[in-house]
């Protein structure tokens, strides 16, 4: 079970890039659909991992920091991504915009993916990985719901 989280963690990270690169390189008609799925998808992932996994992590002395680098990384990616739902999705500074972004949320998955998940599994114990995960899936899918409402 350890491993779920992670998994999970990963398998929506993949899916948010693939989401970004449509928009980077879709038609202008088809953009404003696909930031809708971006925000459907990014914004209840950073609100789990915001809740439930960086809290419980940045507890760990040696996490403390990638834990503070990672929710300000999360702060920087919510305020483009206001900035790109204000722009005209036939513009050029829309792309830029998704530009930004996608380079912002690539560097976050990497470093969250390669330093930050191997702190994780090497300070939180199996049991208390599994209650994260649990608690990731209700805060995700809580706001999820608000989202859609």
């Amino acid at each position: 079970m350890h491993n779920d989280l992670f998994k999970q963690l990963q398998e929506e990270h993949q899916l948010v890039k693939q989401i970004l690169l449509k928009m980077l390189k879709s038609p202008e008609g088809s953009r404003k659909d696909l930031l809708e799925e971006l925000k459907l998808n990014l914004l209840p992932h950073m609100e789990g991992e915001e809740k439930a996994f960086y809290p419980v992590l940045s507890k760990k002395t040696e996490a403390h920091q990638p834990s503070l680098e990672a929710l300000e990384e999360h702060h920087i990616g919510k305020i483009v991504l206001h900035e790109i739902e204000n722009t005209d999705s036939s513009s050029d500074t829309f792309l830029a915009k998704c530009k930004v972004l996608n380079d912002l949320l690539n560097h976050h998955i990497h470093e969250e993916e390669h330093e930050i998940f191997e702190l994780a599994r090497n300070n939180i114990s199996e049991q208390a990985t599994e209650e994260i995960y649990n608690n990731y899936l209700s805060q995700r899918n809580d706001y999820k719901g608000r989202l859609a409402a």
